[in-house]
């Protein structure tokens, strides 16, 4: 059941896990399996400026970090460690998640970051 809040969401995500299997000759080796297909959700970016340690005159300039959010319904269980595929305005980008996610009634949030490679 779609609720109203997701029908305000026009970005897709798609989660991926990767799993190990044993094929037919014994060997072992690992598969790519898609768990939850392109389902609605949100995805907010905001910059922000670290201060670790406070700036200093002549210092050099705090790193600006971008955050990304994931929000989507709560239904969905996605396993730490599975890549994240986020369509934004016609962009996909792969992210993992590197939080908890924060869970309410009808949606929970997940900050995400830039996928880089399975562990």
């Amino acid at each position: 059941m779609v609720t109203p809040l997701e029908r305000l969401w026009k970005d897709t995500f798609t989660v991926t896990v990767r799993r190990p299997v044993r094929r037919e000759n014994h060997s072992t080796g690992y598969e790519e399996i898609v768990v939850i297909d392109a389902q609605p959700c949100k995805v907010s970016f905001s910059d922000n400026i670290t201060q670790n340690p406070p700036a200093t005159p002549g210092a050099a300039a705090s790193p600006l970090v971008k955050s990304v959010k994931l929000f989507c319904s709560s239904q969905w269980d996605i396993p730490a460690g599975s890549r994240i595929d986020v369509t934004h305005n016609g962009a996909t980008i792969a992210y993992t998640h590197s939080s908890q996610p924060s869970l309410f009634t009808h949606h929970q949030e997940i900050l995400l970051e830039l996928f880089e490679r399975w562990a």
